[in-house]
C-alpha cells in the first residue's frame, strides 16, 4: 500500500502541475467537478460495501458484486467527461488530465476497497 500512496502523491502532483500551467478555462469550476466526481461514487462505493457485508442483499448488488463498482466507475467518468468537454482548451490538456484523474481514482479506487473489505475481516 505504500507503494500506491506514492503513485497517488505522484499522480496528484503531476495533475496540480498540468492545471495550474494549462490555458483552460474556468480552472475553479473544473476542479470543483473533478474532486467531486472522484469523491462521491467512491463514497458512496464504500458507503454500500460497509453495509452490504452486514445484510444479504439482491444477488446482483452483492458484496461480492461487480455491478456497484462499475456503476461507481461510469458515474465518475460521466460527470469527468461532462466537465472536461465543458472547459475550453487544447484537446491533449484535457485528454492528459482525464488520464491523470482516471488514474488516480483507479489508485484511490484499489486501496480503499481493498481497506473496506479488510474493516469487514475480509483481507486478502
Amino acid at each position: 500500500m505504500a507503494f500506491l500512496s506514492s503513485v497517488a502523491i505522484g499522480l496528484v502532483a503531476a495533475l496540480a502541475l498540468v492545471l495550474m500551467y494549462s490555458t483552460l478555462a474556468p480552472k475553479g469550476r473544473l476542479t470543483i467537478y473533478l474532486a467531486l466526481a472522484s469523491v462521491v461514487p467512491l463514497l458512496l462505493l464504500w458507503l454500500y460495501l460497509f453495509g452490504a457485508y452486514r445484510t444479504h442483499s439482491w444477488w446482483l448488488f452483492g458484496h461480492d458484486s461487480l455491478v456497484p463498482h462499475v456503476l461507481a466507475a461510469l458515474g465518475f467518468l460521466a460527470v469527468t467527461v461532462g466537465a472536461l468537454v465543458n472547459v475550453s482548451g487544447s484537446l491533449s490538456t484535457k485528454t492528459t488530465i482525464g488520464v491523470l484523474i482516471s488514474t488516480l481514482w483507479g489508485v484511490i479506487w484499489f486501496n480503499g476497497t481493498l481497506l473496506v473489505a479488510c474493516a469487514m475481516g475480509d483481507c486478502l
